[in-house]
Order: C-alpha cells, then structure tokens, then sequence
C-alpha cells in the first residue's frame, strides 16, 4: 500500500494532515502548526478514523505542551479533543498512555518517543489483523465493507480493509458501500483499493440487503469505533442494518479492530456514547444542495451492533468470540 499517500507525517514543529475531505480528486495536505490546527482537523472531519484520530491528537497534545508543559494544560487539550469525537475510543487509549508518562514527569523528548512509538504500534497491530484475518477469509471470494478501514483510517494497512488487503489474491471482488452523507466509502475505500488494483464495484447504502439475497456476498466485513467488554460495536451508522441483513441471509459478519479499540471498561449499551452531529452534513456536498436549510433532520454518526450478530472480532490479540474479549489484556 505504499502508493497510498501517508495520511499524518509529523514534522518538528508541524503535523501535515492528508486532507480526506479532498479525496479521491485531489491529495493535499493541511499543515497543523499547533494544537489547535490538529483540533480543528478532527472536528472538521479533515481527517477521521479511530486509530488516526488517536494518533493525531496525540501529536496534536505534542504540539500543544512544547510551549506549556503544564499537566492542567494537558487535562485540557485532553478533555477538548474526547469531545471532538466521543464515540471513537482509540484517542481514549492514547492519550491515557501519554498521561502516565506526563504524571512521572517525563520530557519532551521521552513525550516524543512514546507518540511515535504509539503510531508504531497501530500499524503493527493492523498488520496483525491482516494476517489473523487472512486465516479466515481466504476461503472467501466475494466480501462487502462498508465506511473506510484502510490507510486513511489507521496509518497502516488497515483494519478491515487490512483484512482485504491480505486476502486479496483469493478474494475476486469488493462490493463497497456509498456510506453516507460523508461518502467514506464510494470517495475514499475505494480510492484505496483502486490504488492497490483491486476489483471493486461501489454500492448504494440500500442496495446491500438485495446483494445478500441474491448470493452476491460471502461475507461481511467492518470496522469499528469502540467495542464494550461484552462485544457490543459502535461503528458508522449502517452498520446494525447490514449485521441484522447478514444474520437473515446466513452469511458471516466479521469486525476487524485494534485492541486500542476495545473499552473493556464499559458493558452494555447503556453508556456508550454515539456521536450526533450536525444535519447540515445531510443536506449537500461542497456547494451542492439536495435539501432545503429548513428541512429537519437527524444523523446518528454510528449505531451499536450486538454480539449475537457477530461472527468473530478479528483483531491483534487473535480471532475472539464474544466471551473472549473481556480476558483480553490491553496493556
């Protein structure tokens, strides 16, 4: 995958920032000179994804104690950037990890060390989800994802799109979905599978149950945002319906994720926050209008798949049934 563009690249004093917002016309990069670029990149949706937005904030908190290296400064750079996006977990994770080293006092430079180690580390654990993957889906021939798990959404090869990218000399075709209003999947999968050469074919949100039942899918594969220690999922709206579509058809529903993903904290559903946003993003695209200003809507971010739906999590530490996760070690 190294013909796709690397989505974060941290210089002394700068984090450039591929603009996903541009793609697939258009790759250029936003230059974050401070802690509030790297704020508004998020909030902006200039980049998005779990596992980057863990990253990039972590630079983002680096950017931002080079001038104050105050721990009540970091509390709040730290609460400021989980308001951003309160359902992805990995930024959670991240910054946890950069708290304990501020706590005993660490420098800049060990600050440093453990950031780049951290970006390190997901790409290493996507690549393990690819190989853990691969043990399952080279059986398969035609899969469905939906949203973007690839590059753009982790730094490394992915999660499942990692999964696919492993796969991809037994899998003949990809069907992708549009995913909706942010199009991650028609503009910026299949901008990555396009790269890596990739049989594709991009589908309506709608249109994936009528593939189902045609016997168009052998398997389903997804992402996630934040997984509770008894296997609930909350991923990119959409993705509940396509689970409950599979279960009815019979056909396997896999979630690939880092264990960074994982918040073995939480258990049901209950307090497991899901990102509302604004119902501008619902009305248009760029200057393009298909809904008038003054026409209500609702966009949930992401809705919360539950277990009995899920075949396996796919993820680092292994392949996991439900009632393996909560054994799992995260540190």
């Amino acid at each position: 995958m190294n013909n796709i563009p690397e989505p974060l690249i941290f210089k002394k004093n700068s984090l450039l920032i591929l603009d996903q917002r541009k793609l697939p016309f258009k790759e250029i990069y936003f230059e974050a000179k401070s802690y509030s670029d790297v704020k508004k990149a998020i909030k902006d949706m200039i980049l998005r994804g779990a596992p980057l937005i863990g990253v990039a904030g972590a630079y983002g908190i680096l950017l931002g104690i080079k001038k104050r290296f105050k721990l009540e400064n970091f509390y709040k750079m730290k609460d400021e950037l989980l308001s951003l996006r309160k359902t992805a977990y990995n930024l959670n994770f991240t910054l946890s990890r950069i708290e304990k080293l501020i706590k005993k006092g660490a420098s800049y430079g060990d600050l440093l060390k453990e950031v780049n180690k951290i970006f390190g580390d997901e790409k290493r654990r996507c690549e393990l989800i690819g190989r853990n993957g691969f043990k399952i889906f080279k059986k398969y021939r035609r899969v469905l994802t939906h949203c973007n798990t690839g590059k753009l959404a982790t730094g490394g090869i992915g999660t499942a799109l990692g999964v696919i990218y492993k796969s991809r000399k037994n899998l003949e075709h990809v069907f992708i979905t549009e995913t909706r209003p942010y199009f991650q999947g028609a503009r910026l999968t299949a901008y990555e599978l396009h790269k890596i050469r990739m049989p594709f074919t991009i589908i309506l949100d709608d249109e994936a149950s009528f593939l189902m039942q045609k016997g168009e899918i052998d398997a389903v594969i997804v992402g996630a945002d934040r997984i509770t220690s008894d296997g609930f999922v909350a991923n990119k709206i959409g993705t509940l319906s396509l689970a409950i579509s599979a279960k009815n058809f019979g056909i396997p529903f896999y979630v690939a994720a880092p264990i960074s993903t994982f918040d073995l904290k939480l258990k049901g559903i209950s307090n497991l926050p899901i990102e509302e946003r604004v119902g501008k993003e619902m009305k248009g695209w760029g200057k393009s209008r298909w809904v008038p200003e003054n026409f209500n809507t609702l966009y949930f971010s992401f809705d919360i798949t539950p277990p009995d739906l899920i075949e396996f999590y796919i993820t680092d530490k292994g392949n996991l049934r439900k009632n393996e996760i909560s054994k799992v070690q995260v540190l």
